[in-house]
């Protein structure tokens, strides 16, 4: 009886890595390029990279977007889709930086000039079915924003 005791306060109270499952796209358009920018928790790039290819490499938090720099812009490109107009455009990873737990992934696409943009978010969601990315849209003055779900993985933004 001691032992099922300790057994369920055990498991009542180690915490599950964290309970919800979500990131933020922020998309920009600028007078050169269109930016984008990912922010996701750190164990959930792992996971989906480690899941999307056995050649991804841990070397520590801080280094590994840059080790498997090629592998994430793949899955990205994969997984995250952008159709400006009616063109689908290709994500160029620029640069990464660790922020706590959390990952800023950034990207450009060439593009600029857009009245419309299609986005396609289904990051993460082979892995964990809840997740929700948060999408940002930025065209001059004007924000729109979008949830995009397992359910729900595109959405179109007019302005």
């Amino acid at each position: 009886m001691a032992g099922l005791i300790f057994g369920l306060i055990f498991w009542v109270t180690i915490p599950p890595d964290h309970a919800i499952y979500l990131s933020l796209i922020e998309i920009e358009e600028g007078e050169d390029d269109t930016s984008v920018l990912v922010k996701v928790f750190t164990d959930d790039l792992q996971n989906a990279i480690l899941n999307f290819s056995e050649d991804a490499k841990y070397e520590g938090d801080s280094s590994y977007c840059d080790v498997n720099r090629q592998l994430i812009q793949d899955y990205f490109n994969q997984h995250l889709r952008l159709k400006v107009e009616t063109e689908e455009e290709y994500l160029d990873f620029q640069k990464s930086e660790i922020k706590g737990d959390s990952y800023r992934i950034y990207f450009t696409i060439p593009k600029t000039g857009w009245e419309e943009i299609e986005i396609t978010a289904d990051y993460f969601m082979e892995l964990y079915p809840t997740q929700q990315n948060i999408t940002i849209v930025t065209n001059g003055d004007l924000k729109r924003s979008c949830r995009l779900t397992l359910k729900e993985s595109s959405c179109l933004v007019e302005f």
